[in-house]
């Protein structure tokens, strides 16, 4: 099962660039049943792969903080459109 999520930062200068966006990704690979892992250029569309959806509450709950970490007003929610625009 795979769900996107959008990330909103408080300001640009928090969202993460390069090296910082390949060690986010790479952090959220490593959460357990996470099997994995994407953001998009601009670090504002989160990719999960997971084999059960029942796997994503406990996901969410440690990529929510991983990102809170990157900017601690940051949001992580999930969006409708972007999941069902393929």
């Amino acid at each position: 099962m795979t769900r996107k999520y959008l990330i909103k930062y408080s300001s640009k200068s928090k969202a993460p660039k390069d090296e910082a966006l390949t060690a986010l990704v790479e952090e959220i690979k490593n959460v357990n049943l996470v099997d994995d892992a994407a953001l998009s250029e601009d670090g504002t569309i989160l990719t999960i792969t997971t084999e059960d959806e029942a796997n994503l509450i406990p996901i969410m709950d440690a990529v929510v903080n991983v990102f809170r970490r990157q900017d601690g007003k940051s949001e992580v929610t999930y969006d409708f459109a972007i999941n069902f625009a393929d």
